[in-house]
């Protein structure tokens, strides 16, 4: 079930423009000063962590890239950056910081459910915290999977003990992940040779989530 609401919010310039100045400055962001930015560490060290693992200067695309502060992080480790998102005034931002220190770019407008981009195109494809605000996980990552050549990164709010919520509505899997559901569906791709295995990695609890981050090799 896609959220409109929250679809729609992120085409909202005033709301971007909060983002980019909660996260702070990009330079900063990987120091993780800010106390808001500290839960995105182990994603950070796991993306790193990833990059290390290829032969060679990797290809990247972010999902849902935002402000671009994740790409902006791992500039220096990677051949080729791709930032992929449906707001403009996202890509506008992210344009902005890239252009203002003269570094290359690739910049697409679209939907993490539809990718502009061709199969195996990229040696890693990730996405952070975007399909928990505007729904349709399962099938955002199944566009990941088409993408990458070699691994895809994916974390979001998650449910360790019930089987049925990422599944709400007939025929879409949806929103917030069930692991159990999850794991049920990679353990399909997983024997049909569309990816190679998976894993969760751990990151910090809240009240109502537990955020796990999903690391596929292909």
């Amino acid at each position: 079930m896609k959220d409109k609401n929250q679809w729609e919010g992120w085409l909202n310039k005033e709301k971007c423009e909060r983002l980019l100045k909660r996260w702070g400055p990009y330079e900063e962001f990987t120091k993780f000063q800010n106390p808001k930015n500290k839960n995105k560490k182990e994603f950070v060290d796991a993306l790193f962590k990833t990059i290390k693992s290829c032969k060679g200067r990797p290809t990247i695309v972010e999902v849902g890239c935002g402000t671009g502060h994740f790409l902006w992080a791992i500039k220096d480790n990677v051949a080729k950056i791709t930032g992929v998102d449906y707001s403009t005034h996202m890509l506008e931002l992210c344009k902005n910081q890239f252009d203002k220190e003269n570094r290359k770019i690739e910049l697409l407008e679209g939907s993490c459910w539809d990718l502009p981009l061709p199969a195996d195109s990229a040696t890693i494809v990730f996405q952070i915290d975007v399909c928990m605000h505007i729904g349709g996980t399962w099938e955002a990552l199944k566009e990941m999977i088409r993408v990458a050549k070699k691994y895809v990164l994916l974390t979001g709010p998650s449910f360790e003990k019930f089987d049925d919520v990422m599944d709400k509505q007939k025929d879409k899997i949806s929103w917030a992940i069930s692991l159990p559901l999850l794991k049920k569906e990679l353990k399909i791709l997983q024997k049909l040779k569309v990816i190679k295995s998976f894993q969760f990695l751990d990151r910090p609890k809240t009240n109502v989530y537990n955020h796990k981050i999903l690391v596929i090799e292909k």
